[in-house]
């Protein structure tokens, strides 16, 4: 043998590759929105009092809006659509994030003001 692949392995090692590539191009930014849309669902549907956040979250979260924000305004060398779905990504999980935060001001604020 020389090393190299059968002529018959070709077709479905490429259909293979093109399917994941496929998933992955269509996937990830469906599943990438999708969930920036659940977090600001989640957070204009919070009810009662909102659980303080654990100090990874609140680290990683900003950091992951920031390279989305930046990939979407400044990726000059990438795709157009990678470029829109990075930036809805962006302003969804930041729109929560401010409703988040709102909500968690006039929750404290409301707390301080019985307390007085």
């Amino acid at each position: 043998m020389d090393g190299r692949v059968p002529d018959a392995l070709h077709l479905p090692h490429t259909a293979s590759v093109q399917f994941i590539g496929a998933v992955w191009r269509i996937g990830l930014p469906l599943v990438v929105v999708a969930s920036s849309a659940l977090v600001l669902v989640l957070a204009v549907r919070a009810r009662g009092e909102l659980p303080p956040l654990s100090r990874s979250f609140g680290w990683v979260v900003p950091l992951v809006w920031l390279t989305l924000v930046g990939d979407a305004v400044l990726g000059d060398q990438r795709p157009v659509f990678e470029r829109q779905w990075k930036g809805t990504a962006a302003l969804l999980v930041g729109l929560g994030g401010a409703v988040y935060l709102w909500k968690r001001h006039r929750q404290r604020r409301g707390t301080r003001q019985n307390l007085h």
